[in-house]
């Protein structure tokens, strides 16, 4: 490939510098040089290469599943590739190109770092009401149907991308390094970096992780439980990011202070931010019991009675959860800004096992004692589990002696 005979020198280099012995490089064309015999080639395409491209679909559906998130070809893209799999089945996978969304969300990731959490704001807006003007411009005026609205995102997650991009390094460029010499690459840092990132990662994942193992008990309560469940469900998905977003800031907030040894400002931190997660969750307790219903209908097509006290029940049940689920963020977000990552991951999977144990426990076991109620409860038992491990591994104490990076 072009691009990797241009960059493996440079790569080479810095793996040498930072003492990585080996590298694995993959290179989608089958020969090294023939574009022929490139993989990344669809069903229908005349090259070589698209006799070859199920190593492609099944690299991608096994083990890069999160694919469609950043690359420039989602499934619904054109250019998208089909392959045929062992069954004989035609599947559409992303094509893999320009990351710019990835490339987006760590200037974000710094920008918060750096405590301006403002500028990722403006270019998320700029990019959002840029592409509807390209939607309506490719789409409305121009035709382009599916294809228009691919690229009206391309263009305008893109050019976010690249403006964050020349704004973050601009400012990087006026921080003051001191002696330290600046490395192109460096693998220590690599290191540390994913020895937070990892178990964010699961963080992020673990609702809808919990959601996709619980999801057979859903279905096995019929349709009308599930139009109910379903609609509730995207409401308090809605209301749980406000909580995920503050136990982020509160992640920065502490590694902020941490780095400072300001251990105080972190405690203060913590109290303004329960303050506000606590008062935040017993509006939506009001909200619930109040609007449960109405809210339920917004999502529904036909405001049938049963889905409708369905939604509006289990969203009864959630809401008395969000209390304990706002310490559980806020003091996972201290142990993950403090690099305390075993306190962080032990505490959020074990909301994952409990959830998931208990709903299938309960279900399939005991189908009498809960019933449909089975889904909200599991879910506020995990919350409960992960929140009183959470606050004892805070209370310990041992988060402010973690390794700092």
């Amino acid at each position: 490939c072009g691009n990797t005979t241009a960059a493996i020198e440079y790569i080479n280099a810095a793996a040498k510098e930072a003492g990585v012995n080996t590298i694995y490089n993959l290179d989608f064309r089958l020969d090294g040089t023939n574009s022929a015999t490139h993989i990344r080639e669809t069903n229908t395409s005349d090259k070589a290469g698209a006799k070859y491209n199920y190593l492609y679909g099944e690299l991608v559906t096994r083990y890069l599943t999160n694919l469609n998130d950043w690359v420039e070809y989602t499934v619904d893209s054109e250019s998208a590739l089909t392959y045929t799999n062992s069954e004989g089945e035609d599947v559409t996978v992303p094509k893999a190109q320009v990351p710019f969304l990835f490339i987006y969300n760590v200037c974000n990731a710094i920008f918060n770092a750096l405590g301006d959490s403002r500028k990722p704001l403006y270019f998320l807006i700029f990019s959002s009401l840029f592409n509807i003007l390209l939607d309506y411009i490719f789409v409305a005026k121009l035709g382009w149907a599916v294809k228009g609205v691919a690229w009206a995102t391309f263009i305008a997650q893109g050019l976010a991308c690249l403006l964050s991009l020349g704004v973050l390094l601009h400012k990087a460029a006026g921080i003051d390094a001191g002696d330290e010499t600046v490395k192109f690459f460096d693998g220590k840092t690599l290191l540390s970096t994913l020895r937070i990132g990892v178990p964010s990662m699961i963080q992020m994942s673990i609702v809808s992780l919990g959601a996709l193992l619980v999801q057979a008990v859903v279905n096995s309560f019929g349709p009308v439980f599930l139009a109910g469940y379903s609609s509730a469900n995207r409401i308090h998905m809605f209301i749980s990011t406000v909580i995920h977003t503050v136990g982020s800031a509160v992640s920065t907030y502490t590694a902020q202070n941490i780095g400072a040894g300001q251990y105080d400002r972190v405690q203060a931190g913590i109290r303004a931010a329960l303050s506000f997660m606590v008062a935040f969750s017993l509006a939506m307790v009001a909200v619930m019991f109040l609007f449960g219903r109405n809210l339920v209908g917004l999502f529904v097509d036909e405001p049938v009675d049963k889905v409708l006290s369905t939604g509006a029940f289990y969203l009864k049940l959630i809401s008395i959860g969000m209390v304990p689920f706002s310490f559980f963020n806020c003091f996972n977000g201290v142990a993950r800004g403090a690099g305390y990552m075993p306190a962080f991951t032990i505490s959020t999977l074990s909301d994952l096992a409990v959830r998931v144990a208990f709903a299938y426990l309960f279900a399939y076991c005991f189908p009498s004692v809960l019933g449909e109620n089975v889904i909200a409860v599991s879910v506020l038992v995990g919350w409960c589990v992960g929140t009183i491990l959470s606050v004892a591994f805070h209370c310990s104490g041992r988060w402010k002696h973690a390794r700092k990076i």
